[in-house]
């Protein structure tokens, strides 16, 4: 694999093409679309890093020209800084568009923005796109102990050790630093696929609704290799909404992992998030009451584990049970909701909660496919991350008015 290290060379590959689709060299129409993959790769899942850019390269043969797939890639190696390449169906098949001459944090909101709008102006396009790769926990985070920092100590998107080490601690991006940094690039994405754990949360949809049209990602743990991108990168690529996210969630979903289990994954119109909030406030009394009565929580879908707490609780489960004896409420919701989360996959089990499950059982009519938090007593006082407490930090939360149910 050859590096092509000068700048001014690689502009030569960008199309001035003013159609409204590209051809691949199996003559299949592809959008004019850049697909932005932001790899945070400077922890214990480096290894995996390089894996899944060999996929890529796999992956992007049979693109058009004016489909470019571009990575940024900080990997925890000491003498490796981050770099930007430019993945193409070529016989060089990858560019070096830039080498940073410095390590960078990539859990730093100001640093996350500078790699995107480079990229965007090294690339630009007709539309874009965002992979969001690395290590997440969906909305959670600790109480900022840097105050002047745009990053959280632990919890949320794309740990950075901050010493190119393998290690599993480090900083994190909280989602409303990186909503922030997505609302000043001015940049309406077409999707953000999110290749990390427990991202499909509606605290995290509502946090993006502007900054993207679809939110493609899992509520669960995924497994550490990862989306199998020599499937799914022409997926990225296609022309129909409904081709594409049907396309990465369908490929996703075939994969299986090392207990035999499928991803759960799904996708969210960010259009209707706000139709969504309405209806979940009108039902939230009812969910307040709900969560209160002693073992309610006990046989309900949940799709995370901190230490010992359940936390992420699928969606639709909560409202399917807390609204059992008012079925007309609930159809009313499960509209809006419908009307939300477009596409899914459920699975009875993967790989981060074992052969099975011995608390609870999946169907199709308590499936979901995203999470919601719900500030239980539980949790109250009970150390970091202080759930009940960070969740004020979230949009949902105001927009469901969750303050007016005591919560």
């Amino acid at each position: 694999m050859k590096y092509l290290l000068i700048l001014s060379s690689l502009l030569l590959f960008i199309s001035c093409s003013k159609d409204e689709t590209a051809v691949n060299p199996q003559g299949t129409p592809t959008a004019k679309r850049t697909v932005v993959v932001y790899m945070a790769g400077e922890n214990n899942l480096s290894d995996y890093a390089r894996a899944d850019i060999a996929e890529m390269i796999k992956g992007a043969k049979d693109l058009s020209e004016e489909s470019d797939l571009v990575v940024f890639a900080d990997h925890a190696e000491q003498n490796k800084k981050p770099y930007i390449l430019r993945i193409k169906n070529k016989e060089q098949a990858v560019d070096t568009l830039y080498k940073y001459t410095e390590d960078i944090c990539t859990a730093d909101a100001a640093k996350f923005r500078e790699v995107l709008s480079r990229i965007v102006t090294l690339c630009p396009n007709q539309e874009y796109a965002l992979v969001l790769w690395g290590h997440a926990s969906g909305w959670i985070f600790e109480r900022d102990s840097v105050p002047t920092a745009s990053f959280a100590p632990r919890h949320a998107y794309g740990m950075d050790t901050g010493d190119n080490t393998k290690k599993s601690t480090g900083l994190w991006l909280n989602i409303p630093s990186m909503r922030q940094a997505l609302e000043s690039l001015g940049i309406q994405w077409k999707y953000i696929f999110c290749d990390c754990c427990c991202m499909q949360s509606v605290e995290v949809a509502y946090e993006l609704r502007n900054v993207t049209k679809y939110l493609i990602a899992s509520p669960a743990e995924i497994t550490g290799d990862g989306a199998p991108y020599n499937t799914i990168t022409n997926d990225f690529f296609a022309i129909g909404d409904e081709e594409i996210y049907t396309g990465i969630c369908d490929h996703y979903y075939a994969q299986t992992d090392p207990v035999g289990g499928h991803l759960p994954i799904s996708v969210i119109n960010t259009s209707y998030l706000p139709a969504l909030a309405k209806a979940t406030k009108a039902i939230l009394p009812a969910v307040s009451n709900y969560v209160k009565t002693p073992n309610a929580m006990e046989q309900l879908i949940y799709y995370l584990k901190y230490g010992n707490d359940k936390v992420m609780y699928d969606m639709n489960d909560i409202i399917h049970a807390a609204l059992s004896d008012q079925p007309e409420q609930y159809d009313a919701w499960r509209t809006a909701f419908n009307q939300t989360v477009i596409y899914s996959k459920m699975s009875n089990k993967w790989h981060s909660l074992g052969v099975g499950f011995s608390d609870y059982t999946i169907t199709a009519d308590r499936f979901g496919g995203i999470s919601m938090f719900v500030p239980l007593a539980a949790y109250a006082g009970r150390g970091i991350p202080y759930f009940n407490e960070t969740i004020k930090k979230l949009s949902w939360y105001y927009a469901v008015g969750a303050e007016s149910v005591g919560w």
